[in-house]
C-alpha cells in the first residue's frame, strides 16, 4: 500500500514539473533578459511569480506588478513599467508606482498605531545598453515621495503631521552573462538627496542611532546623509522556470520599494526567488 501511494505521489509531482516546464522559457537569452534594475520588461503574456514580487507582461513593452510583502501590513501597491524605446543595443523605460497604507489597520502589530494615511509615489526612468551578447550596462534615476497625514505612534515614528519625505537616487547595474543559466551582476546606488518637510510636530527614528525632530511648518535635511551609497554584487541563476538571485554587498541600506535610505552603513544581503511561466 505504501509503495502504491508513493508511486502515485511521484507521478503527480513529475506531472506538475512537466506541465510547468512546458510553458517556461526562463534561460538567459536575447528574448529573456533581467528586468530588475534595467530598462527591460517581461515578454508578452509572461508571469513572474515570486516570493517578493508578482509581475505580468501584458505585451512585450508593458509590465504590471505588485510587491508581496507590503500586503502583509495591508499596504496596497501597484507598479507599471513601460519600455517605450527599444532598438538593440539600446532600451529606454519608465516605471511608476503607487502605495497606500491606512495606519489604523496596523492594530495587529502595534497598540493604537494612529490614524494617519501614508501614500507613496515612485517615478523611475531607466536606460540599458548591450555590449555584444554577454555584457549590458543599465542606469536609472528613481525619485520617491512618501506623504503622510494624521497621527502616528510607532517605534519608528510618532507625532501628528501633514508632510512628506522625498529622495532622489542614481543607480547603475552591470551584467555579465557567463552562460545561459548564470549571470553575474553588480548593482550600485547613490543618494543624491533625501528631505523631510512637515506641518506639525514629528519624531522620526529611522534606526537605533538616529532621531529626527521636525517642528511645525519646517523642512529638514537631517535625513540627507552625505556619502550615502551601496554596492551589491550578486549571481542570477535562471533555469526553465526557477530563478534565483543571491549576493551580498555593503553600504547604506535602501528599503525597497519606498526607496528610503538608512543612515548607517552595513552588510547588505540580497535574495530573490521566483518562477517564470
Amino acid at each position: 500500500m505504501q509503495v502504491r501511494r508513493r508511486s502515485k505521489l511521484q507521478l503527480l509531482v513529475a506531472g506538475a514539473l512537466l506541465l510547468s516546464a512546458g510553458h517556461a522559457f526562463g534561460y538567459h537569452s536575447d528574448a529573456e533578459r533581467l528586468t530588475d534594475d534595467t530598462a527591460y520588461t517581461l515578454s508578452g503574456k509572461r508571469l513572474r511569480l515570486g516570493v517578493f514580487k508578482l509581475q505580468y507582461g501584458i505585451w512585450d513593452p508593458l509590465t504590471v506588478g505588485t510587491y508581496t510583502l507590503p500586503w502583509v501590513v495591508r499596504t496596497a501597491n501597484l507598479h507599471v513599467k513601460w519600455r517605450y524605446y527599444f532598438d538593440d543595443p539600446w532600451a529606454l523605460a519608465l516605471q511608476v508606482g503607487g502605495y497606500r497604507l491606512d495606519v489604523s489597520k496596523l492594530e495587529l502589530f502595534e497598540d493604537e498605531p494612529g490614524d494617519a494615511v501614508i501614500t507613496v509615489g515612485t517615478f523611475e526612468p531607466s536606460v540599458s545598453y548591450r555590449f555584444g551578447s554577454r555584457f549590458s550596462l543599465s542606469a536609472s534615476v528613481p525619485y520617491t515621495e512618501v506623504r503622510a497625514k494624521g497621527t502616528l505612534n510607532t517605534k519608528a515614528f510618532e507625532g501628528g503631521l501633514s508632510g512628506a519625505v522625498d529622495n532622489l537616487q542614481v543607480t547603475s547595474t552591470l551584467e555579465w552573462r557567463v552562460s545561459r543559466v548564470t549571470a553575474l551582476v553588480v548593482h550600485a546606488r547613490y543618494l543624491v538627496f533625501q528631505r523631510v518637510f512637515a506641518d506639525g510636530r514629528a519624531v522620526l527614528r529611522p534606526d537605533d542611532y538616529t532621531t529626527v525632530v521636525i517642528e511645525a511648518d519646517a523642512e529638514s535635511d537631517a535625513l540627507n546623509f552625505t556619502d550615502a551609497w551601496s554596492v551589491v554584487p550578486a549571481a542570477a541563476f535562471s533555469w526553465r522556470t526557477f530563478n534565483l538571485r543571491v549576493g551580498v554587498g555593503y553600504g547604506n541600506w535602501n528599503i525597497a520599494p519606498v526607496n528610503f535610505v538608512l543612515p548607517k552603513k552595513t552588510l547588505i544581503p540580497e535574495l530573490d526567488v521566483f518562477w517564470a511561466f
